[in-house]
């Protein structure tokens, strides 16, 4: 009689742990295309491509529809990326990025969400700020995350500061800043751990890897990702990334 080895429990465990990525990505990719079909045809009505709607009203709602729309798809985009890193197959593709364009790109995408809300997003790339060796996508796509959770835990009403420069040392530094419920020190390590539901998150909606996913991207990007936050006054997310990857 053969005798058929069985699996460990160890190795059934790590079996379905690699199965895991491959299963969001999976069903992350057949999402997004319809998400994106929603998003795109929403501002197709917004911007009355086939002509003036009958009621200013219908734009409003196309409005709501691409902003849900986007931040629905910005859920799958955490989810794909946090995949591909917990897989090992995300690398970054250096090459000359353009700031003040990342940073516009981004600010259109999350734009939606914060007029749902009536909150203004105030965009500063201060002068002089030069081209980088980055990765357009995953520079773009840490800002996407970073302005979606600042709208998210801000106040109707509010402001969310968008700052990127130069500094005297010769280092590039971007700054994100909401003046809504702030973090506490152990709020902020909840906050940086992934699918977390400790106090930060448990009364919001989303997947809890914004900041996390974030913090991986950066440093992925050779990045460093520092939170400032005082509670129920401000939070503010640093990124910098050291003067060798400034172009001349």
């Amino acid at each position: 009689m053969k005798v058929v080895p069985q699996s460990t429990s160890s190795e059934v465990a790590a079996s379905q742990d690699n199965a895991i990525p491959t299963l969001v990505s999976a069903v992350s990719h057949e999402i997004r295309a319809p998400l994106n079909a929603i998003a795109g045809y929403a501002e197709m009505i917004e911007n009355e491509l086939f002509g003036r709607l009958p009621d200013d009203r219908y734009k409003e709602y196309a409005s709501s529809i691409r902003g849900a729309g986007q931040y629905a798809l910005s859920i799958v985009n955490e989810l794909l990326d946090y995949s591909k890193l917990k897989a090992g197959g995300f690398t970054a593709d250096i090459q000359e990025t353009d700031l003040a364009v990342v940073a516009q790109e981004a600010v259109d995408m999350v734009f939606p969400q914060a007029r749902m809300r009536d909150i203004e997003i105030v965009k500063t790339i201060l002068t002089g700020t030069p081209k980088i060796k980055s990765d357009h996508r995953l520079l773009k796509q840490i800002l996407i995350n970073l302005l979606t959770n600042a709208i998210k835990y801000s106040n109707d009403k509010e402001q969310v500061l968008l700052t990127a420069g130069i500094t005297k040392t010769g280092r590039i530094m971007i700054e994100i800043t909401d003046y809504g419920r702030g973090m506490t020190e152990t709020e902020i390590h909840e906050a940086l751990t992934p699918f977390n539901s400790g106090n930060y998150h448990n009364d919001m909606p989303g997947t809890g890897l914004g900041l996390s996913l974030s913090k991986e991207l950066t440093e992925l990007t050779n990045g460093r990702f520092m939170i400032d936050s005082v509670p129920n006054e401000r939070t503010r997310v640093r990124i910098l990334y050291e003067n060798d990857v400034v172009i001349v």
